[in-house]
């Protein structure tokens, strides 16, 4: 990483789709830019996700979004890793449970995989992607944690209702959005965006 900080434009897009996820991002970059989202293209059609890893798929966002649009763009490809299942649903984690994505069958599938496992450890890994049109960045946020056997809580999204992380007792979905966005995977991955840029 560059010792000294760059900073970020007046202007970035955020290649997503997903609400939750832009309103996370959102929250933790603050105003040091004027985020730009789908929402504000109409006609942005959005890439398919082939990759075989969270960069592969963070990187085919980055540049979809930069060559689209022409502005930099930040995007973020994220999962799910059970160590029993041997790292899945991972990179599959937003379609695990089929397509479309949907949360409820995801959880559906996972608690199934896991019911006679007593080794529920996991992390959820966060890969951001930085294109500029010139420079692709990586930037990678990780948290431990276990998945419980039955969903609690009621906010957050994707597999929050079943994972706890490491050194506490609630799932995601139980934490507040502050608690939450304190500690979460993307939150690290976003402290590591930090260090190249002034936020």
């Amino acid at each position: 990483m560059n010792l000294e900080k760059v900073s970020l434009p007046e202007q970035l897009f955020l290649a997503s789709n997903n609400s939750h996820k832009i309103k996370e991002l959102q929250k933790m970059l603050g105003n040091s830019s004027r985020i730009l989202t789908p929402k504000d293209f109409p006609l942005y059609p959005e890439p398919e996700e082939s990759g075989n890893s969270l960069e592969e798929n963070a990187a085919i966002k980055a540049h979809a979004g930069f060559n689209f649009t022409g502005l930099p763009t930040l995007s973020d490809d994220s999962g799910l890793f059970v160590e029993t299942l041997g790292g899945y649903p991972g990179v599959q984690s937003a379609y695990y449970g089929g397509k479309p994505s949907n949360s409820l069958n995801n959880i559906d599938k996972l608690l199934f995989e896991l019911k006679e496992k007593s080794n529920r450890k996991a992390y959820f890994q966060t890969i951001i992607a930085w294109y500029d049109g010139k420079e692709l960045l990586y930037f990678k946020g990780e948290i431990n944690g276990r998945i419980i056997q039955e969903v609690k809580g009621k906010t957050g999204f994707g597999y929050d209702p079943v994972f706890i992380p490491d050194g506490y007792d609630l799932t995601f979905a139980e934490m507040s959005e502050s608690e939450k966005n304190a500690i979460s995977h993307r939150a690290n991955a976003l402290k590591e965006f930090s260090n190249y840029f002034t936020l």
